[in-house]
């Protein structure tokens, strides 16, 4: 009945322990994700509210717009699939509407221009 009770003991401080370190490493791993998406964004204030976007690259520009929810970080996921430094890539998040218009009215005049350039 001893062996039992140590055995079961043991067993479960060991789980504890497993559970403890997978704990760890995820705080961890969420911490670097947030402070790389903390750093790698900006803000613009357009005339239908701000907008958080992200320009990587060179060449001529490729805009990435994704559904919801999402942030920019998806689309450079994608754009890092494509493996080549000859385009510029704009990833955007918290599009202002789901409406094509107002989209087209907040990248308008070349509200981005200076960003790609």
């Amino acid at each position: 009945m001893k062996g039992k009770f140590v055995l079961t003991l043991a067993s479960f401080t060991l789980s504890i322990a497993i559970v403890a370190r997978f704990a760890s490493k995820y705080l961890q791993w969420k911490q670097e994700v947030l402070q790389r998406l903390q750093t790698n964004s900006s803000i613009m204030d357009t005339t239908s509210g701000p907008i958080e976007y992200s320009v990587k690259g060179t060449g001529p520009a490729i805009l990435f717009a994704h559904g919801s929810p999402g942030g920019y970080d998806q689309s450079l996921a994608t754009a890092d699939m494509f493996k080549s430094d000859q385009f510029t890539y704009i990833a955007v998040s918290d599009l202002p509407s789901a409406d094509l218009e107002t989209f087209e009215r907040a990248f308008s005049a070349g509200s981005l221009a200076p960003e790609v350039k």
